[in-house]
């Protein structure tokens, strides 16, 4: 699956939330990929599919999301796995995991993350998404 199939089953739900943009901006490198604006409240969401149990990150992708983080932003990663079940980590556990670099990527092994929270499929917990998006 690619990005934009799993942005896809993301969409609707955000749309019916509140306010979203997908940003696909080549003026910031490593900008994440969706801003959101939920009953005021507003954040980050960077989203991933896995390859195996790898989560691949362009080479500028967690200074990005580190900098805004660390201004108090809200931050988010997304991650589908090979099983499209949904995983949702906030930025501070990608941050701490153990990184490998490979070329121009930066490489977090999945199974170095605990799991905050996952939505297996069918899809029945969007809510429990949203809770946490606007936390």
């Amino acid at each position: 699956m690619k990005e934009t199939e799993f942005f896809a089953k993301v969409k609707p739900y955000l749309a019916l939330w509140g306010e979203y943009d997908r940003v696909e901006n080549i003026l910031a490198s490593g900008m994440s990929d969706v801003f959101y604006n939920i009953g005021g409240r507003t954040g980050w969401i960077e989203t991933k599919v896995a390859k195996g149990n790898l989560i691949y990150f362009e080479k500028f992708q967690p200074n990005w999301i580190r900098k805004h983080h660390r201004a108090g932003a809200r931050m988010f990663v997304m991650v589908m796995d090979k099983h499209e079940t949904i995983h949702l980590f906030p930025a501070g556990i990608i941050l701490d995991a153990p990184k490998c670099p490979l070329n121009d990527w930066i490489i977090v092994d999945m199974n170095d993350l605990p799991r905050v929270f996952n939505m297996p499929k069918p899809y029945r917990s969007w809510k429990s998404i949203r809770e946490i998006l606007i936390q």
